[in-house]
């Protein structure tokens, strides 16, 4: 869009937008709000950039809704009512080791059909940071191979580790 066109489309809006009083209620239109209709705009193309899986960010806090979960199941998890089938603890491991040791647990588990693990990371704030393993292994698991059979990273509830430990929900085996 050209700077003349971003002007056009603002004073369109100014043109168009009905104050609110505190209670709620619209101002009255004044006749200059509705002389003049909106200048014709011409139709440009905007080509905006497609997400693709490596393009960089991967941090993954939250999980977006997943139809593979139901909410009484999700609400159980968040509430470390679910039962730990297995426990995978990374403290005093490097991230290279941490992120091997990781692949194959939840590859074992899943093989196994265990669905509720407990990964126990650390805070890692021995050097005054939020710790390496505690920030990236979320972003593992939102990633190939992980990304296909992980229904959901949550933090854990402090009988569990707290902060420094992540519920992680698989999907059911098929097969």
């Amino acid at each position: 869009m050209s700077s003349d066109d971003e002007e056009g489309l603002w004073a369109h809006v100014i043109r168009t937008i009905t104050p609110l009083h505190k209670d709620g209620t619209p101002d009255k239109i004044t006749p200059e709000r509705t002389k003049s209709p909106p200048a014709p705009r011409k139709k440009t193309s905007v080509k905006m950039p497609v997400p693709t899986p490596d393009s960089g960010g991967g941090q993954q806090t939250k999980s977006p809704p997943n139809p593979g979960l139901d909410r009484r199941s999700e609400e159980r998890l968040r509430r470390g009512k679910m039962a730990i089938d297995v426990r995978l603890d990374l403290h005093g491991m490097k991230q290279d080791e941490a992120h091997a040791a990781l692949d194959r647990f939840v590859m074992a588990s899943y093989a196994q059909g265990q669905r509720c693990l407990l990964v126990i990371t650390g805070k890692g704030r021995s050097q005054g940071s939020e710790g390496v393993l505690r920030r990236r292994v979320p972003q593992w698991l939102s990633m190939a191979p992980f990304s296909e059979i992980v229904l959901r990273v949550i933090p854990a509830r402090p009988q569990h580790g707290g902060e420094g430990a992540l519920y992680v929900l698989l999907r059911r085996k098929r097969g």
